[in-house]
């Protein structure tokens, strides 16, 4: 449940990112001097203005108010605190695991909060493309020019640190990915299993190929390579 009588940041809308939760009252900035901020309550109507410390802002940031504000003119919105309350904590547990589909974190905090009525909690659709947004923010921006590519670091390397990554050909548009282990297991193969598919490559790519061995009597997956086009020499 949120603290309404603290002074603090909360998230806000596309038009002002961030607001100032205080005593059940939703504040936006209005103006800023070297020693203390103005905000007014976003209410139009009402128009309340109290003044603060100067700090960046950001959500868990440190707020002191250095004036009070007046008598409102409307009922304070506690509900719409609660809402941007839990925002916030589908954001991080998103953040947390951006592998995760969102509609994951949706539905773990909304459970975490039974006592809350339905009004209080925003739908699914009314947040998914928010939350897709800040997903999108943890992984690398998509490259429009194959030669601009850089596979290093983590992003080579499999979760136990083994390098993953063993052939990045800008040159020819293939990114071959296959460790050590899986190359003495291929070797050891009798059957192989070559399959691609398009609608999964990620773009500048067009194709992603698997390469599948019959080790043991089980199918493993050996090898993943992204093709920038479908020529003999690549395959």
């Amino acid at each position: 449940m949120a603290n309404f009588d603290a002074a603090r940041i909360v998230l806000g809308n596309r038009k002002s990112s961030f607001l100032l939760a205080y005593k059940g009252y939703l504040f936006a900035r209005n103006r800023t001097r070297p020693t203390k901020m103005y905000r007014r309550c976003v209410e139009k109507p009402c128009g309340v203005f109290l003044h603060t410390n100067v700090f960046a802002v950001s959500v868990d940031t440190n707020v002191v108010i250095r004036q009070e504000a007046g008598n409102h003119r409307h009922p304070p919105c506690d509900s719409s605190i609660v809402r941007r309350d839990l925002v916030h904590r589908m954001i991080n547990v998103v953040q947390a695991d951006p592998c995760a589909p969102v509609r994951s974190a949706y539905n773990s905090v909304t459970a975490s909060q039974p006592l809350l009525s339905a009004d209080s909690i925003p739908s699914f659709s009314l947040l998914d493309s928010k939350l897709l947004r800040r997903r999108a923010e943890c992984f690398l921006p998509i490259l429009h020019q194959l030669s601009d590519l850089v596979i290093a670091g983590e992003l080579a390397c499999t979760w136990d640190d083994r390098q993953h990554l063993s052939c990045l050909d800008n040159n020819w548009g293939m990114a071959v990915f296959l460790t050590d282990d899986n190359v003495r297991t291929l070797c050891r193969c009798d059957q192989i299993f070559i399959g691609g598919t398009f609608r999964t490559a990620p773009h500048p790519y067009r194709q992603l190929v698997t390469i599948h061995g019959f080790f043991r009597d089980t199918v493993v997956p050996l090898s993943f390579c992204l093709l920038s086009g479908k020529t003999v020499g690549q395959y």
